[in-house]
């Protein structure tokens, strides 16, 4: 039986679409609606002032998103469409 639950604020990433833990406490955040990044989850919270006080989350690698993209040709540019 549950009996309470607690929610503890860790830090801020991208909005995930997907969470992929990888090892040693690092974990892909892959994001649709804005840059995925590559996070360390610390034992202890990065020292910071205001909101950043309590960092639990150590940004690693951040990869730009590129989307959407909607449209796309393939071209062979060997023959350039020439038989």
């Amino acid at each position: 039986k549950v009996v309470g639950l607690k929610l503890q604020q860790l830090g801020r990433t991208s909005v995930a679409s997907t969470l992929s833990y990888l090892d040693n406490g690092v974990v892909f955040v892959g994001s649709s609606y804005g840059d995925s990044q590559l996070i360390r989850l610390l034992a202890t919270p990065q020292g910071g002032m205001g909101e950043d006080q309590n960092n639990f989350v150590e940004v690693l690698e951040t990869f730009v998103n590129l989307g959407p993209i909607v449209d796309f040709s393939v071209a062979e540019l060997e023959h350039q469409g020439q038989g």
